[in-house]
């Protein structure tokens, strides 16, 4: 029964959309395959969610994004019988319309991953606030509760913390108008040194691409990590018509699983067209247009090949996973450009203003995070 329901009310919205199931379930962050299914009603318990990123993709109001949870057999946002609008204390209702109000004033589009991963980081934190200060109201939270609950997360959190912090800067902008300043250093240390050198991408190829192995698939994904700086996730989702052959580039729109949901152009070098020529072959013959078919899975498959492949061809801990991939590429970016002549070689006590604003650009930028300070943590010497 719910899951006719779910299946009716999915199908009901789908036809009220502007656009079809595949823009849908990109804006979801949900495969397309699968949205058909509920719709048509041959998969019937998604998980909670699935449901908000689906209501998020379709534009729902949080009464119909009530109705759907209701419909998948969840609780809904807002507790039936309470007046619409008013939040059971720390909800995830205020934690959603901090999120999208924040989102709103900031200008800068969310993927639905990554709205889905902040609602939930601001909702913690609200039941946090309301079990340790009694905060009822979002609006009556501080920026030193917030510190103060990053701090206490500091040791479970790990790599997550930093999109903690950037999830209640996001909310708070939504609740109070303005965000709060929770300083520096929460994101976790960087391991120095956590480049591939060209050795290591040779032994690693070598490894990859062995057809004993069974999956032909991770030595081209490592490549595209490594010859463009892409994220994991980001190089497994590649889509074929992202890839500009003639200006070398790939350029990632909303929805193409780019962190942050921020579009953004990375480049690669010419030597690799032939490669990627390949790869937009095999996407056109595609129907969905992605490069790899396999692909749900292929980051991590990716990732834990490298790491049985480090240990045995004798690479440092340092270096082991994707992250030194990315490394290498921001490293060979700039080698380039010392041979060019356009930056100096490193080590380097200090940039002047002309070197900062080229590594934003060039490398910083074209990697996702935007700043240069973090791009220690790729190149040794800066």
């Amino acid at each position: 029964m719910e899951g006719q329901e779910l299946s009716r009310l999915l199908r009901r919205y789908l036809a009220g959309a502007d656009e079809g199931y595949a823009a849908v379930a990109r804006r979801a962050w949900v495969d397309c395959a699968y949205v058909y299914r509920l719709a048509k009603g041959t998969k019937c318990h998604p998980g909670r969610d699935v449901v908000i990123r689906l209501g998020i993709g379709l534009g729902l109001t949080v009464p119909d994004l009530d109705e759907l949870l209701m419909a998948a057999g969840y609780a809904p946002l807002v507790r039936p019988g309470r007046p619409q609008g008013r939040p059971e204390g720390p909800h995830d209702e205020e934690a959603v319309r901090g999120i999208e109000r924040g989102e709103e004033l900031d200008s800068r589009k969310l993927s639905a991953r990554t709205i889905s991963d902040y609602v939930k980081a601001a909702c913690d934190f609200l039941k946090w606030a309301r079990a340790e200060y009694g905060i009822k109201d979002a609006r009556m939270a501080t920026a030193e509760m917030a510190c103060e609950y990053l701090a206490g997360k500091h040791d479970q959190a790990g790599g997550g913390l930093g999109r903690i912090a950037c999830a209640l800067r996001k909310a708070s902008l939504g609740w109070l108008g303005e965000k709060w300043d929770l300083s520096q250093g929460w994101h976790s240390d960087r391991r120095p040194e956590n480049a591939y050198t060209t050795e290591d991408i040779a032994k690693l190829h070598g490894a990859l691409g062995d057809a004993r192995s069974g999956d032909p698939q991770r030595a081209d994904h490592f490549q595209v990590m490594h010859s463009s700086g892409l994220r994991s996730r980001e190089a497994a989702y590649l889509r074929g018509d992202a890839i500009d052959l003639e200006r070398c580039e790939i350029r990632l729109e909303h929805g193409d699983k780019a962190k942050g949901g921020r579009p953004r152009t990375v480049r690669f070098a010419p030597e690799y067209r032939e490669f990627y020529a390949r790869l937009k072959s095999i996407a056109e013959d595609h129907r969905d247009g992605h490069v790899f078919q396999g692909r749900s899975g292929l980051a991590k498959r990716t990732r834990d090949a490298l790491r049985y492949y480090c240990s045995r061809l004798d690479i440092p801990p340092e270096r082991h996973g994707n992250h030194a991939a990315r490394g290498y590429w921001a490293n060979q970016v700039y080698q380039d450009e010392v041979r060019q002549g356009h930056v100096r070689p490193l080590p380097l006590r200090e940039l002047d203003g002309d070197e900062k604003r080229w590594l934003r650009e060039n490398i910083s930028e074209p990697l996702g995070p935007g700043r240069v300070s973090v791009l220690k943590s790729y190149i040794e010497g800066l």
